[in-house]
């Protein structure tokens, strides 16, 4: 009798949101008690992975007293890509590693304020942590961002020379 090894369809239903005339996906578990839901773990997933990692990790990171939040990077999933006109590639242009680093920031912070998450706790697995950095940064350096980050882990991070101040905060 043949067996189905095949991965099972995520349980988590995926939601949209447009942000500058773009389409960003994510996913979010939501606290057990609505008085939570204004925090949230933010997970950023490492580099071949989607916002559907939340299926796995929501078993061991629900019993926290917060959401649990997974925003897809540009070019993933339903996320659209970003472009910078600077670069091409066979004649197109795309984004740059910075730009989309950056990109990401802005659609994770778009997504913090639509879900009226006030407190963020940042987890970057390997690839996942230049772009758990980038949000901090951005939510540090802009006093127009009501959003506190409570702490930020960073598990295997990746080190590229490329990214000499990936470190800073």
């Amino acid at each position: 009798m043949p067996t189905d090894n095949s991965e099972p369809l995520p349980t988590i239903p995926l939601r949209t949101l447009t942000v500058n005339a773009r389409l960003v996906g994510y996913r979010v578990v939501d606290a057990h008690d609505p008085a939570d839901r204004c925090s949230a773990i933010v997970y950023f997933y490492p580099l071949s992975g989607s916002s559907m990692v939340l299926d796995k990790l929501s078993s061991a990171l629900g019993r926290y007293r917060c959401s649990i939040l997974c925003v897809d990077r540009p070019g993933i999933a339903p996320t659209s890509a970003l472009t910078n006109n600077a670069t091409k590639r066979n004649g197109r242009p795309v984004a740059d590693d910075v730009h989309r680093i950056e990109g990401h920031s802005q659609d994770v912070i778009a997504v913090l304020r639509r879900l009226n998450i006030s407190k963020v706790y940042l987890l970057g697995v390997c690839l996942g942590h230049p772009f758990a950095i980038q949000v901090a940064r951005d939510i540090r350096h802009d006093s127009g961002i009501a959003i506190e980050i409570m702490g930020i882990t960073l598990v295997a991070p990746f080190v590229s020379p490329a990214f000499a101040g990936s470190w800073k905060v």
